[in-house]
């Protein structure tokens, strides 16, 4: 409670330092208050238990500043440098000298890297238990990059570098908000700017209006030979389009830190930030690589990766990275670019060596650094932890908020993106108007199977980003829209929606979000029952995703591919196509796919029969989920195994596992998926012998359907469920109306499954209301085309129906014949339960 002073920085620097040197915090309590019990307290873990090969004067520096009263720690930080200082000397630190420590390996330690570091550490302490504070909003600025007047393509990297340098010059310190290279870069593509030297009062104001930046900083460049380069440079306001400051200046390109230098010292004042420490100036250049041709490939690597190159972007930041393998900025970049590319365990592997190697970074560099790596890793909770941290310490930066909704999405945290939202509105004026608040809660409503909400924000959305000339936002809003009108089953809305944001993407040349709209038009397809066009589009995505590169584009076409032949009942293609997209995902190490196209690959396995290894392959998918927190995938594959568990005749584990289904979607608080649950739940209950339960639960959940009006085949499936559970409670006359209503619902659709089991059920209400020639001609058909599309759970249900019907039309014989065939063939192929139903009706019968 005492107020803070330099040995307060002094811990705060041993904190951090325990950290690089152990990988772990010396404190890891997440709850404030068990936090603050435990610094106060305890005393942490010695670091040489966690890291044995750790110098023991490494450690006892680290111990030293982790004192718990504060006499006990170096005094000064000139204290702390000098010992740090004597590691590299060979020296014994003062904090080492007792007679258990014995010499090891020295290390170096950069005094100025230390307290950007510790400055990192108190940023991230901030994020836990803290609200975002109510301060003024800074000042904005944006670096637009600059105009190459050489005529010169291989100087054009110079645009990249100098903006990148420029940006971290003037937010040093904090004192102003700086627009992010990657920002700058989607608003012109939004407003298709080219680099310009300067540009119209008219054209200042919709970049402020579309990035929210109080200044701009244009201007050109002129490579004038013998390695010299002339920056002419404008800081401009944006809202009155006045020029407040032009410098032009002249330097080497292979020193073009000393340009940015003397640049930004001028704009910094006319800015009012005031001067750049030593130690922010080290965080500047490390901004770029110091190496000319690594800075080079760098910058057009990054160039590419923000116009949608993933592929180019990658190769040329492996070559800087060849050059250069310790600038930690080329490896975040590659992350991202191996993350597009779909190569998950490549990202994660750059990710984690750019945070590494980030300690040159500023505080607020580092974190973000951190927090690319941590999504990159699929580590979606300390995601949320890193951009939590980054954005309670700049409230003002709408960019960090953003992250921290989209990585609380990621989690499966919806509602909890859905208050940072909140927060984000509570921002200034111009900034909670951003449509990209609106698109980020369209995508959290999305998650909780809100899509009636989902498709009101995304209308604001879209209004909102054409007003400000954001048509990125514009197109990533029509996406959504299109999604959640798929999923209400209003699909001309839908069409219209992708149409639109195929139109804006291939108009701004980015082609992988062009394919990802085509699989989504795919999809339409899909529901409206047209499984061969759909496919016809989805491998026109394959084709194209294969051409940049994206093999996992490439890879969910193959295993959407194979939905569609699994739907159309070529199950021996659809298998090939899923089999060959998860050896794609599994060599990538692309878990997520892997655990969701398993679920896929077991559909199509317990259409032909292979319960055994549809129960593999969703045991498999259910590990994987629990090991990378993907709920809503693990919501998908306990509702499988539960039918699984069904069709092996143990109807208790079934219970079990579509309980836990129905706990998952309810947690995640999607509606949708809980009532589909419910007519899973529904279904067993008839099988159970409570009928009457199965009818409230059915009811319950068709009335829900029919409010979020979902797709036609869903309510078709609810009836046919309900149905099942009127015919059991002996109301044939109720159950004939439920699936006649159900066969109109479905009349349109393709789905195979489905229309073959409403056959089987609307065969049973015909014989039970005296129809039993009918239904026995039904039934016929009916596994005749089952066997014609090898879907065997169908063919063994409809030989069940008829093999019952002729025992109790008196064809006992015939029935029996049948029924002992069908007991034989399904115990053969583990569909016990089916085979304890074949048994149950001739001992019935018998009895009768």
């Amino acid at each position: 409670g005492e107020p803070a002073e330099p040995r307060t920085d002094i811990w705060a620097a041993g904190a951090v330092l325990y950290e690089m040197a152990t990988a772990h915090r010396p404190f890891e309590a997440v709850v404030s208050a068990t936090l603050a019990g435990d610094i106060l307290y305890k005393s942490p873990p010695a670091p040489r238990n966690l890291r044995p090969g750790l110098s023991p004067k490494v450690e006892a520096v680290i111990l030293k500043c982790l004192e718990k009263e504060p006499v006990r720690r170096y005094q000064s930080a000139r204290e702390l440098q000098t010992d740090l200082e004597s590691l590299s000397t060979g020296k014994t630190p003062v904090a080492a000298r007792r007679s258990w420590v014995a010499l090891a390996t020295a290390v170096v330690v950069v005094f100025v890297c230390l307290f950007a570091a510790t400055a990192w550490y108190l940023l991230r302490k901030r994020a836990v238990g803290s609200t975002v504070s109510t301060i003024p909003a800074r000042r904005s600025v944006a670096v637009l990059g600059f105009k190459n007047l050489s005529a010169r393509p291989d100087k054009g990297w110079l645009s990249t570098a100098l903006a990148e340098m420029m940006t971290t010059e003037l937010g040093s310190g904090g004192y102003l908000r700086t627009i992010s290279g990657e920002v700058v870069a989607r608003m012109k593509h939004d407003l298709s700017l080219p680099d310009e030297d300067s540009y119209a009062p008219d054209t200042l104001r919709h970049i402020r209006t579309n990035i929210g930046s109080d200044y701009v900083v244009t201007g050109s460049y002129l490579a004038l030979g013998n390695g010299q380069v002339r920056l002419d440079l404008r800081l401009e306001n944006a809202d009155k389009g006045e020029v407040m400051e032009s410098i032009s200046k002249s330097g080497s390109e292979d020193q073009i830190s000393g340009l940015v230098d003397s640049i930004g010292t001028v704009l910094r004042q006319k800015l009012g930030a005031g001067s750049v420490t030593t130690a922010e100036a080290a965080t500047v250049h490390a901004t770029l690589p110091s190496n000319p041709e690594a800075a080079r490939l760098y910058s057009e690597g990054l160039t590419k990766l923000r116009s949608f190159d993933d592929l180019t972007a990658r190769d040329l930041l492996q070559k800087a990275i060849v050059v250069e393998p310790n600038f930690p900025l080329a490896h975040s970049a590659l992350a991202s670019a191996w993350s597009g590319l779909g190569y998950d365990a490549n990202a994660k592997e750059e990710g984690k060596k750019a945070f590494n190697l980030s300690s040159n970074l500023g505080p607020e560099e580092r974190l973000w650094v951190e927090g690319q790596y941590r999504e990159t890793g699929k580590e979606w909770d300390k995601a949320v932890e890193v951009y939590r941290a980054l954005f309670h310490s700049f409230p003002d930066n709408i960019d960090y908020g953003l992250r921290l909704a989209n990585a609380q999405n990621s989690a499966d945290k919806p509602k909890d993106a859905l208050s940072t939202v909140e927060v984000l509105r509570k921002l200034p004026l111009e900034a909670r108007d951003d449509p990209r608040i609106t698109l980020t809660e369209t995508r959290s409503v999305i998650s909780l199977g809100e899509f009636q909400r989902a498709q009101i924000t995304a209308a604001k959305a879209v209004e909102k980003g054409e007003a400000q000339g954001a048509r990125l936002v514009v197109a990533r809003a029509h996406l959504w829209d299109c999604w959640a009108s798929i999923n209400l089953d209003q699909l001309d809305r839908a069409t219209a929606s992708c149409d639109a944001a195929k139109r804006i993407y291939a108009s701004a040349n980015d082609t992988k979000d062009t394919l990802r709209v085509l699989t989504s038009m795919a999809t339409v397809l899909l529901s409206r029952g047209d499984y061969a066009a759909s496919q016809k589009i989805y491998e026109e995505v394959l084709v194209g995703a294969r051409k940049i590169g994206n093999q996992n584009l490439a890879a969910v076409s193959l295993g959407n591919i194979a939905i569609a032949l699994d739907i159309q009942g070529d199950l021996v293609g659809a298998k090939k196509n899923v089999q060959e997209a998860l050896t794609i995902f599994r060599k990538a190490e692309t878990k997520s796919s892997v655990a969701y196209f398993s679920m896929s690959f077991a559909d199509v396995l317990y259409n032909l029969g292979d319960l055994r290894g549809a129960k593999a392959k969703l045991e498999e998918s259910v590990e994987m989920n629990r090991e990378i927190g993907d709920k809503r995938t693990m919501g998908f594959a306990m509702s499988e195994l539960g039918s699984i568990f069904s069709a092996l005749g143990n109807l208790a584990e079934a219970r079990r596992k579509n309980e836990e289904a129905l706990a998952i979607w309810t947690e995640l608080g999607n509606k949708v998926f809980v009532e589909n649950t419910q007519l899973d739940l529904a279904d067993l209950l008839t099988e159970e012998g409570n009928p009457g339960e199965a009818e409230s639960l059915a009811r319950a959940a068709l009335r829900g359907l029919a409010t979020e009006k979902g797709p036609a085949d869903n309510q078709a499936g609810a009836r046919n469920v309900l149905a099942r559970a009127l015919l059991a409670r002996g109301k044939a006359e109720d159950a004939q109306r439920e699936i006649t209503s159900a066969a109109e619902t479905a009349a349109a659709s393709q789905n195979r499954a489905l229309r073959l089991q409403l056959a089987i059920t609307s065969a049973r209400v015909a014989a039970t209301l005296g129809e039993p020639s009918h239904a026995k001609r039904s039934l016929d058909t009916t596994i005749a085309e089952a066997r014609k599309y090898g879907f065997v759970p169908h063919e063994l249900d409809a030989r069940l129906a008829l093999g019952e019907i002729e025992m109790r039309s008196r064809q006992t014989a015939a029935g029996r014949a049948r029924l002992e065939a069908l007991e034989k063939d399904a115990t053969g192929k583990g569909f016990l339960h089916i085979a304890q139903k074949a048994s149950a009706a001739m001992k019935g019968a018998q009895n009768r």
